[in-house]
């Protein structure tokens, strides 16, 4: 009986280490759509790269897609953030 219970709790840690793992891989495919649609890219071969290579690879791919599209928006900066205010 005791042998039961113990391959029992095995099996039940597996399957909260699954599901772990199947909530990081949702909130870092969620994270990777919204940047994708953010920069304009297609999200399937984002997703689809996510799923093979992980979430490193898919970053990649997203940035390198980024610095080729002629679609990203441009962010200008300033040397001073915040305008200067004079209080007289």
């Amino acid at each position: 009986m005791g042998c039961m219970m113990l391959d029992a709790l095995v099996g039940g840690t597996e399957l909260l280490s699954a599901q772990e793992h199947e909530l990081a891989f949702a909130d870092q495919a969620r994270i990777v759509k919204s940047l994708a649609v953010d920069l304009g890219q297609d999200t399937g071969p984002i997703i689809d790269m996510l799923a093979r290579r992980g979430f490193d690879a898919a970053l990649d791919m997203m940035a390198t897609g980024a610095a080729h599209s002629p679609r990203t928006p441009v962010v200008a900066r300033t040397t001073d953030p915040l305008p200067s205010r004079s209080f007289h």
